[in-house]
């Protein structure tokens, strides 16, 4: 289905699993980014966690625990990580077994890998070209999740052998990336998270950054520390981003 824009019965949309909204509707409704908007109450508690009580802050933070958002899976991001898949399949050309197998770990619902799968389809991309494979330690068979098999990490890479590897918010304090560059079949990986605040996988073995870090990324260093292999931020993607650390009195995008 094509993305559709928020109405109001926006709710309702969004409950529709087959929905994909539109970044910058879901910005609009909840006044993420919106430098104009001035009407936040931030406070700081005993424990120095700082929060803000506000209508909006308080809808965006019930809205991601109640469908449990992390990254939220938009219209605009599917397409730009669609685009980022077609340029890797285009790069292993003639270098891997076609379909090129993307494997996504760590899936969850199995959303993103769903929507990806309609995105390159449309791009003439379809899986006699590049195979979208889903996977997940725990899956929950309940409404709303799509096809995911039930491998931890460790066993999905041995099992499946996959060419391109897609992790989205790697467990906290959880680093999978030495076992997807350990794996033979394994060209690229692409991550999805936050760097920097030590909140998604191992700061630096999975990112080669410092806990607390705010530049986050660090090409050159990653690749000394894991020869062969180099790092490059798809920064094309980064305004694209939205995550449930994004409330709205932060005004700014913590996901890369």
């Amino acid at each position: 289905r094509a993305a559709g824009m928020l109405t109001r019965g926006w709710r309702r949309q969004l409950d529709d699993v087959e929905f994909l909204p539109r970044a910058r509707d879901v910005e609009e409704y909840f006044g993420l980014f919106a430098a104009q908007r001035d009407i936040h109450r931030v406070d700081v508690d005993g424990a120095g966690r700082v929060s803000c009580a506000c209508a909006d802050c308080l809808a965006w933070r019930a809205f991601c625990r109640s469908r449990r958002v992390y990254e939220l899976c938009t219209a605009e991001l599917v397409d730009g990580l669609a685009g980022v898949l077609q340029a890797l399949a285009a790069q292993l050309h003639g270098a891997v077994e076609e379909p090129v197998k993307v494997l996504e770990l760590g899936a969850g619902d199995g959303r993103l890998a769903h929507f990806l799968r309609g995105a390159l389809a449309a791009r003439g991309l379809g899986t006699s070209r590049l195979l979208i494979l889903a996977t997940d330690k725990r899956v929950d068979p309940g409404p709303g999740q799509f096809p995911v098999l039930a491998r931890d990490y460790a066993d999905a890479l041995a099992q499946l052998q996959p060419a391109v590897v897609l992790v989205s918010w790697m467990p906290l304090g959880q680093d999978w990336t030495a076992a997807v560059r350990r794996c033979w079949s394994v060209r690229a990986y692409a991550l999805i998270g936050e760097a920097g605040a030590g909140i998604c996988g191992d700061s630096r073995r999975t990112f080669g950054v410092a806990d607390g870090d705010a530049e986050g990324f660090r090409e050159q260093e990653h690749g000394e520390a894991h020869p062969g292999w180099t790092m490059a931020e798809a920064t094309a993607l980064r305004g694209l981003q939205i995550c449930s650390l994004d409330e709205p009195w932060q005004r700014v995008r913590h996901s890369r």
